[in-house]
C-alpha cells in the first residue's frame, strides 16, 4: 500500500505541472491557428471565438414534441461523414430507433457550407422565450441545432412557435437546407409528407 501512495506522490509531481502549461503539441496547434490561451474561458472552451466552418469536427439536430404527432429525431454527423439517426417518436417504423447512413467525406463539409451561408455563428443561443418574439403560438416543436470544431461548441435552440424576430427567415433557410442534405423527410410518417 505505501508503494502505491509513494507512486501516487511521483505522478502527482510530475503531471501537474504539465496540467497547468498544456501539452505541447496544443500550444503549438493554437498559434498556428492563431489562437491564444488567455482567450480562453475556465473551462477551456474559446471565450471569443466563432466556429471555424472549415474544422467542423461534430454536428447534431435533434427535435422535440409537439401537441400532436410531431416527428421526433435526434441525428449525429461525425469527421469521416457518418449519419447517425435516432427516431424516438413518431416517425416510420424503417426509421425508428438507431440507424446508421453511409459514410460520405464530404457530408460534414456541405453541413458546415449551410451554416456559413447563413452565417450560424450570429445567431442567439435561444429563440424559445416569448418575450424574445413578437408572436408566440403555443404547441409547436422546438429544434436544437449543435456544431463543434476542434476548441469549441456552438448550440442554437429554436422554438418554431416564435415569430417575428431579427434573423427569423434566414434560421428557417438554413433548417430548410439542412433538412435537405440529413434527409429528414424520412423521419415523416406517411400522411404527414
Amino acid at each position: 500500500m505505501r508503494s502505491f501512495w509513494i507512486g501516487a506522490a511521483i505522478a502527482s509531481i510530475i503531471f501537474f505541472p504539465l496540467s497547468l502549461v498544456g501539452p505541447h503539441w496544443a500550444r503549438e496547434l493554437a498559434d498556428q491557428a492563431g489562437f491564444s490561451f488567455d482567450s480562453f474561458d475556465h473551462n477551456g472552451k474559446r471565450a471569443d471565438f466563432d466556429i471555424a466552418f472549415s474544422a467542423v469536427t461534430h454536428f447534431r439536430l435533434y427535435t422535440t414534441e409537439c401537441f400532436g404527432p410531431c416527428p421526433v429525431y435526434d441525428i449525429a454527423v461525425f469527421e469521416d461523414g457518418t449519419q447517425i439517426n435516432y427516431g424516438r417518436h413518431h416517425v416510420p417504423e424503417e426509421m425508428a430507433g438507431l440507424t446508421v447512413d453511409a459514410s460520405n467525406p464530404d457530408h460534414l463539409k456541405r453541413i458546415g457550407r449551410i451554416l456559413e451561408k447563413h452565417r450560424f455563428n450570429k445567431f442567439e443561443e435561444k429563440y424559445t422565450d416569448p418575450n424574445h418574439c413578437s408572436n408566440w403560438v403555443t404547441d409547436h416543436p422546438s429544434i436544437m441545432i449543435e456544431v463543434s470544431d476542434f476548441l469549441t461548441t456552438k448550440k442554437v435552440f429554436y422554438y418554431w412557435g416564435c415569430w417575428g424576430f431579427s434573423g427569423e427567415k434566414r434560421l428557417q433557410g438554413m433548417i430548410e437546407e439542412l433538412d435537405r442534405e440529413l434527409r429528414t423527410d424520412r423521419f415523416l410518417l406517411p400522411e404527414a409528407r
